[in-house]
């Protein structure tokens, strides 16, 4: 499996263009309006958007499923001609109460008390795991029974069609701890503070450095993988 890396929380052209030039064509936009990465309509749709050639892939981040603000951005991709666009919706909460009959690719946030048959429908896309809560697991020692138990019960994800994304947003600096135990589709990371000169101002030498460490990181995990089949050694272990 190739891994992609996603640069989430873009909210200038400026940023988009660099981020495109070196070479990432996963992005992800923030409609979360109290984040500091939050992008107006009128700059996703007017700016950014239209600098897209329909190779790349395309998340919207919400923290939670609004079916209003969701069914706005929904119709005005149509109505603005993006909607032939490669588009995800990514909601970090989801409700675990009953099945949602939702009729758009989307993806959620790992939740270890939910049931992810509820979400497993024609357009439900996968999952972000955060790297921080995998580093807790290993601390506790309860990660390798942990990663025995999310593949089989989300056996689904191990199919090409779905993601399983690695976030690495709550770290300084990515580790390859762990790494070989995931079939990871997508490793992430967030434009943040210590990319920016100052506020919703990207320092592009930095970014530059984050995106080749995260080039890297690929490098390093896929050297570990077993080059046979498209489980790792590691998880090979753990099914036996």
């Amino acid at each position: 499996m190739f891994t992609k890396i996603k640069c989430d929380g873009i909210y200038d052209l400026r940023t988009l263009k660099h981020v495109l030039s070196l070479g990432v064509t996963s992005l992800s936009f923030d409609f979360s309006p109290a984040s500091p990465n939050f992008v107006p309509e009128h700059i996703l749709f007017n700016s950014l958007l239209p600098e897209l050639k329909n190779n790349e892939e395309i998340f919207f981040y919400f923290e939670s499923y609004n079916p209003l603000m969701v069914s706005r951005l929904f119709d005005k991709l149509k109505q603005m001609k993006f909607d032939n666009l490669n588009y995800i919706f990514d909601f970090k909460n989801l409700s675990n109460e009953n099945k949602l009959d939702l009729n758009f690719k989307f993806i959620t946030q790992y939740d270890q008390n939910y049931n992810f048959e509820n979400y497993h429908n024609a357009y439900f896309a996968g999952l972000n795991l955060d790297y921080i809560f995998l580093q807790n697991l290993n601390d506790e020692n309860k990660l390798r029974n942990f990663v025995s138990n999310f593949y089989y019960k989300n056996s689904f994800l191990l199919k090409d069609k779905h993601k399983l994304i690695c976030n690495f947003n709550s770290l300084e600096q990515e580790r390859n701890d762990y790494l070989d135990l995931f079939e990871f589709s997508t490793f992430s990371f967030k434009i943040n503070p210590k990319l920016e000169v100052c506020y919703r101002n990207v320092d592009l030498k930095l970014l530059t450095k984050k995106i080749t460490s995260m080039q890297s990181l690929i490098n390093d995990n896929t050297s570990n993988k077993s080059a046979n089949g498209k489980i790792s050694k590691t998880f090979q272990t753990i099914l036996n």
